[in-house]
């Protein structure tokens, strides 16, 4: 793993190509022979460079890369960031370097929540909702788990545990302000995972929140029949669906420096730091993905209507459900790839459109977000990127 297989020369030298695992060659791409131009016109079909047995589950698929040396939260120096792209459609894999098991950032379908009643979440609501992700994944995938009582993460032994520490507020009819509780396949950045955080609304004025993680590959319409379900069954206060970023809590500096390189050029991409966020989360839209839902406290008896004459208007869907409006920007989520000179028409016009609804002034991501004196509102500026695509 991460040792040379081959090489690619470039004008400027010979470059190593390394390999992301340890797997065993069946064939090279024999076209690469005569025409080895096709690894910069063709690099993700008639370019491709190996076959290999068995192949990569989707957390190790791709071409491996590595970056420049960033730093630890503490300021220690990490040796740099690994990064495996999947396909022409996003990255999937950033990892330290010298440390290739901490995952820093990965690429997902997420769909991050923003909760009302919260004492009703706590003492009925929030077991309802993990049965509902665990029913549309493979239970096998989710290996790990922490609680906020708890230092260190632990492997799972039987999912029935985990859903004992969920319904303990049930148990004891209290609300137990803070608990946090993280389910994943990995104690980093997860490819798929759940994460809930509690809070008693007679201490703080943040609400509670959850994140859904599916696999980056999953059908997307697995994310929107979990939202819709969302909207029909619980109460939120907000809701953001679509391809998003996870994230290393241990290592939030890092991430947000790789996450802002990748925000460039990934357009249609969510990003999300749910903590912070929850202060806010009354007093706006946190973003806006293919998938957004609206509570009735956003709202405020306000009707949504598509504007007729808008040349995006026909593949917007709003649906109106039990606990939120729920606006779906398009078939399919997209990443509004730059590079690939991908314009998501869609998911900025309705970004544009439900920009009165978004936070002006959203508390800042780390990294090179908040410590570039040249972007001071980074954040800010990439959230409202397709209202005001020249400050991004």
């Amino acid at each position: 793993m991460a040792r040379p297989f081959g090489a690619v020369e470039a004008d400027k030298g010979l470059y190593d190509l390394y390999a992301p695992c340890d797997r065993v060659v069946v064939r090279a791409n024999p076209e690469l022979d005569e025409s080895p131009s096709l690894v910069n016109t063709d690099c993700y079909a008639s370019g491709w460079l190996l076959e290999i047995d068995p192949p990569l589950p989707p957390r190790r698929h791709g071409v491996l890369r590595a970056g420049p040396p960033l730093s630890h939260a503490d300021g220690s120096t990490a040796g740099g960031l690994a990064v495996i792209l999947r396909s022409p459609l996003l990255v999937t894999d950033t990892w330290l370097t010298d440390a290739p098991d901490r995952t820093v950032v990965h690429g997902a379908l997420t769909l991050t929540l923003y909760l009302d009643d919260p004492r009703r979440w706590a003492l009925e609501l929030i077991p309802r909702l993990f049965d509902t992700f665990v029913h549309r994944i493979n239970p096998s995938w989710l290996q790990w788990y922490r609680t906020s009582q708890e230092s260190k993460w632990r492997l799972i032994e039987d999912l029935a545990e985990i859903r004992e520490a969920i319904v303990a507020g049930q148990l004891t009819g209290r609300v137990r302000h803070l608990l946090e509780v993280r389910v994943a396949d990995s104690p980093h950045a997860p490819r798929v995972g759940f994460l809930y955080r509690e809070v008693d609304a007679r201490h703080t004025s943040a609400v509670a929140y959850a994140q859904l993680v599916l696999p980056l590959d999953m059908d997307p319409n697995e994310l929107l029949a979990l939202a819709i379900e969302v909207g029909q069954e619980f109460p939120i206060v907000s809701g953001i669906g679509g391809y998003g970023f996870t994230w290393n809590p241990e290592l939030p500096r890092n991430a947000f420096r790789a996450i802002h390189n990748y925000c460039k050029r990934y357009r249609g991409m969510d990003v999300q730091t749910p903590e912070p966020t929850a202060w806010l989360a009354r007093t706006g839209l946190p973003g806006t993905n293919w998938l957004t839902l609206l509570g009735p406290g956003l709202l405020a008896g306000e009707t949504l209507d598509v504007p007729e004459a808008a040349e995006w208007a026909g593949d917007v869907a709003i649906l109106a459900l039990a606990h939120a409006t729920l606006v779906r920007a398009g078939e399919r989520p997209v990443t509004g790839d730059v590079n690939m000179m991908e314009h998501p028409a869609t998911l900025s016009g309705v970004a544009r459109w439900l920009a009165p609804f978004v936070l002006r002034n959203p508390p800042p991501f780390p990294g090179t977000f908040s410590e570039n004196e040249d972007e001071l509102d980074a954040t800010a500026d990439w959230m409202h990127r397709f209202e005001t695509p020249e400050l991004w």
